[in-house]
């Protein structure tokens, strides 16, 4: 009676309609209509329905359960319903990611294995050399500072005898720095070109209003001031970095040693500034006006005589004297012919387009 009631609520009508007489006989004989509910209940409700009462449910809650799995009796069910496509998809789901989880977690365990293995190993390091330069990080590459060498200030007690070495120490420390890669150098000439637009004198005496513009007009971010003198058969230079927006010293060092091995005093003192100015920021200080006696026997030794005399060769160039600059630095190779900074001037002087005459004016 409950599977008939049920029918007649879901669906508005009986599984057994006609007369009296024929729906008795439906019952005796006959299928029962269930065409009015839908196909996953109709197993539960023909079981309920069932001629021999051994076939029906054993009770109404046995007979309820069944109906609402919404599943054939005894057959695997031809339309599941959407909470069932649903659950076994939620399964289905969770068990596919447990296994990709599994497998990325045993590849990298591997590789993790294997490169530790490799870099304890040297032979196995040099074997996949190959290998280990494809993942090594590309370096970033710092684009170079533009800085730019003044002429030093003379401090000697002799001060004009002194005076020319001033564009000479110049022209050697800006070969010097450009070997180190580690700058974008201003070349002389245009910074003798900026001094005589701003009409600023060639003493090396250069406050912080002249260093700004000077910078400014070079496109300079660092400028490297500084000073010698000689007393008696001691020479010795200071030089600092200063940074043109700020005015902060960068660096400073001094050297000082025999006036007859200057070269070798100049080396020393690029060295040191550019050593301090790129040591690491934790690192122990050091006393920037520490002096360092020099003995390089791997450096040409080129005197402060041949550097004067190269500093008047390059004072007659920049005046437009090429004839006395070419006869000035002959002389010197003449007397040392390991001077490079000489042979050097020698060649670009000697070129098509060495006359100062022949540059554009903002280069004179």
């Amino acid at each position: 009676s409950l599977a008939v009631s049920y029918c007649h609520l879901r669906g508005g009508r009986l599984p057994f309609e006609g007369t009296q007489v024929e729906i008795m006989e439906g019952h005796r004989k006959k299928q029962p209509d269930l065409s009015m509910v839908p196909a996953d209940e109709r197993p539960a409700i023909a079981k309920a329905l069932a001629k021999r009462p051994k076939d029906r449910w054993n009770s109404c809650t046995e007979f309820v359960r069944h109906l609402g799995l919404s599943e054939p009796i005894g057959t695997t069910p031809a339309v599941q319903t959407v909470a069932g496509l649903r659950a076994r998809f939620n399964r289905l789901f969770l068990f596919v990611t447990a296994i990709v989880i599994v497998i990325v977690l045993s590849v990298t365990w591997l590789v993790n294995q294997r490169y530790s293995s490799q870099s304890t190993s040297p032979d196995s390091i040099d074997e996949n050399s190959q290998s280990f330069r494809v993942v090594q990080a590309t370096p970033e590459v710092t684009p170079r500072p533009r800085i730019a060498v003044l002429y030093f200030e003379n401090q000697s007690p002799d001060d004009n005898r002194l005076a020319p070495l001033a564009k000479g120490l110049c022209s050697m420390m800006i070969t010097r720095l450009d070997a180190k890669y580690k700058y974008d150098i201003v070349e002389r000439e245009r910074i003798e070109a900026v001094l005589d637009e701003l009409e600023l004198a060639r003493s090396g005496i250069f406050d912080q209003r002249d260093v700004a513009q000077i910078g400014h007009l070079l496109g300079a971010r660092q400028l490297v001031l500084g000073s010698y003198f000689q007393l008696f058969n001691v020479f010795r230079i200071d030089a600092r970095v200063v940074d043109v927006e700020t005015g902060k010293t960068m660096a400073a060092a001094g050297v000082e040693g025999s006036p007859g091995d200057f070269s070798s005093l100049l080396s020393k003192l690029v060295e040191q500034l550019v050593q301090k100015q790129h040591q690491p920021e934790n690192a122990q200080p050091e006393n920037e006006t520490a002096c360092l006696v020099v003995d390089n026997e791997t450096v040409p030794q080129i005197s402060v005589r041949a550097v004067l005399d190269l500093g008047r060769a390059v004072d007659a160039f920049d005046r437009g004297d090429t004839a006395t600059a070419i006869t000035t630095v002959k002389t010197i190779l003449e007397s040392d012919s390991s001077f490079e900074d000489a042979k050097r001037l020698l060649s670009d002087w000697t070129a098509p387009t060495a006359n100062p005459e022949d540059r554009p004016s903002n280069e004179k």
